[in-house]
């Protein structure tokens, strides 16, 4: 039974690191992914004293069990291969493959109808100021006005 897993802020996610298995008719036994949480250096740290207490006093006595909900379903995700990219690149394929032929005027592969501007609603433009009642008339540009947040600067005497 997984009782130890990483975590979501370290790496690997999720994985389980600690692990618990007691038998029927034999003894109890505790694995662990590294003991130097337990070495002097760490032992003080993140509460390591407290996972020592926790998991002596599981081999050692029967007064702490499992929760059977959590055992059976731990909270660990599946691993996430990454390819060997060396190997990969030791298989050379070749990069292009065979295509049409390309005609003399390559300008007739763009589609310029993405792309155009149309000018045909332009008269329905102008002919709705009319009906609007509304002056055709060029914009003017209107001078923009700055605060300044800081009072003015006078010199020093």
């Amino acid at each position: 039974v997984a009782v130890l897993s990483s975590g979501s802020v370290s790496f690997p996610l999720n994985r389980p690191v600690g692990a618990f298995y007691s038998g029927k008719n034999c003894g109890k036994i505790a694995v662990l992914g590294s003991c130097h949480m337990f070495s002097d250096q760490y032992i003080d740290k993140e509460e390591n004293e407290k996972l020592w207490d926790v998991i002596f006093r599981w081999l050692t006595t029967s007064e702490i069990e499992l929760n059977a909900i959590d055992a059976e379903d731990p909270e660990v995700s599946d691993y996430h291969f990454i390819p060997d990219t060396s190997k990969l690149g030791d298989r050379v394929r070749v990069p292009l493959q065979e295509g049409d032929e390309i005609p003399r005027d390559f300008t007739s592969l763009f589609d310029m109808s993405l792309y155009h501007l149309d000018t045909s609603v332009l008269p329905d433009a102008i002919r709705a100021y009319s009906q609007l009642r509304v002056k055709h008339e060029p914009l003017q540009l209107i001078q923009p006005q700055f605060e300044t947040p800081l009072p003015p600067l006078a010199p020093a005497v």
